[in-house]
């Protein structure tokens, strides 16, 4: 046996999510005793970063659109193991492991705010296939909700890729006839945050108001969501437990001496909306919003109540006053709820032990975890984990 693995992760790193994909293998390797991992940046999609034969790696975990599928798979044929953390290449035996689709969760959350049309917004098919299964499965499900369904697929620019684009927004004048012509009130998904920016300024372009007119909701949970006026709901992605379940599973593809006897599809739950102005009709106060922001990024952390009050300038009765009046709910019940859902994730969607998810989830002492875990769903981790896995075995 080797006695070291050398591992290339390759992604365009300037993107929020893949650096949070590194971060998550990183978590990993730094586990093992025999592994390394090389960080290897994808400058523009479709020009390979390592050689064709791969011959100075034992694996390749990569975060790869369909401009790489051809190098990437010429890596897979000539037999080094590989995992694809994108779901944008199609009808490949690569094994692949990405966030679930959200588009179910975001038309059921908009239907919730009475919007019975609800709109898909993404980037031009011709230049972004990767969209089409989207595209596809919004079409098609959305409707079972009880929807109207609508679909644009002819923004000019990814401003995924070039953020610039939210300052042109003039430009997309089909975006803006698109939304103008929606019947209102609308709700509107994007698969990136600043597709959503882009489309808040598009709306703000045509007269529309966000949220009264059109609800707006992104994807990734990125600073631009938590920047823009307005601020946007999005749905935060699991990066680094994706990072870090998609190098196990490279890991075991080394061992197993490559290849797999079935195609690899892994799905990992995302965590519910994080809900800001581009949704609430009724705003609340722009103290208690950060306040719910910093909770909901940081619960995993080990945070309490005490760490949010020092955010804040407010008294603790009167914030748990505000809070609940704005939320619905106290601040100590949305943190217990947060932590909740990220041990869940991990206990259906990773390998993690029990002792590995109690830290991940801000737990010091395992037994604090069990106690908590148990009094909130009467099930033990272990005996929820049997019930509901969804890992790979």
């Amino acid at each position: 046996m080797k006695t070291t693995y050398t591992i290339a992760v390759t992604a365009p790193f300037w993107m929020e999510y893949a650096s949070e994909l590194l971060k998550g293998a990183q978590a990993y390797a730094r586990e093992q005793t025999n592994m390394r991992v090389i960080a290897l940046p994808i400058h523009e999609h479709g020009q390979s970063p390592i050689s064709s034969k791969g011959t100075h790696f034992d694996g390749l975990f990569a975060f790869a659109n369909v401009k790489d599928q051809q190098w990437i798979e010429t890596l897979w044929k000539n037999g080094l193991p590989v995992v694809n953390s994108s779901g944008d290449i199609q009808d490949s035996d690569i094994p692949m492991i990405r966030p679930e689709p959200i588009y179910l969760k975001a038309a059921e959350y908009l239907k919730k705010l009475g919007r019975q049309d609800v709109a898909f917004v993404c980037p031009d098919l011709q230049k972004h296939p990767a969209w089409k299964p989207l595209c596809d499965g919004f079409r098609l499900d959305v409707p079972t909700l009880g929807l109207n369904s609508h679909i644009f697929s002819q923004c000019e620019v990814d401003p995924g890729y070039a953020p610039s684009r939210i300052f042109e927004a003039h430009l997309e004048t089909e975006l803006i006839a698109f939304l103008k012509k929606l019947p209102k009130p609308a709700g509107v998904w994007c698969p990136n945050d600043e597709l959503a920016a882009l489309v808040c300024e598009c709306a703000r372009i045509s007269g529309l108001s966000v949220p009264q007119d059109i609800a707006v909701i992104g994807t990734g949970n990125s600073q631009i969501s938590r920047l823009s006026t307005p601020s946007i709901s999005s749905f935060k992605l699991p990066a680094q437990t994706i990072g870090y379940e998609g190098m196990r599973l490279l890991h075991q593809l080394i061992l197993e001496k490559y290849p797999p006897k079935e195609p690899i599809h892994i799905s990992i739950p995302v965590p519910p909306i994080i809900e800001r102005e581009s949704t609430i009709t009724q705003a609340p106060d722009r103290t208690l919003t950060l306040a719910r922001e910093f909770i909901l990024n940081h619960a995993s952390d080990g945070i309490t109540i005490k760490d949010v009050l020092a955010q804040i300038p407010m008294s603790r009765m009167t914030f748990y006053n505000l809070y609940k009046a704005s939320f619905g709910c106290t601040p100590a019940e949305d943190l217990r709820r947060s932590r909740l859902e990220s041990a869940k994730n991990l206990l259906a969607s990773s390998s993690m032990n029990i002792t590995e998810v109690a830290s991940a989830c801000g737990f010091n002492e395992p037994n604090k975890f069990y106690v908590f875990f148990k009094r909130e769903t009467t099930l033990s981790p272990s005996q929820w984990r049997d019930e509901n896995n969804k890992t790979h075995p």
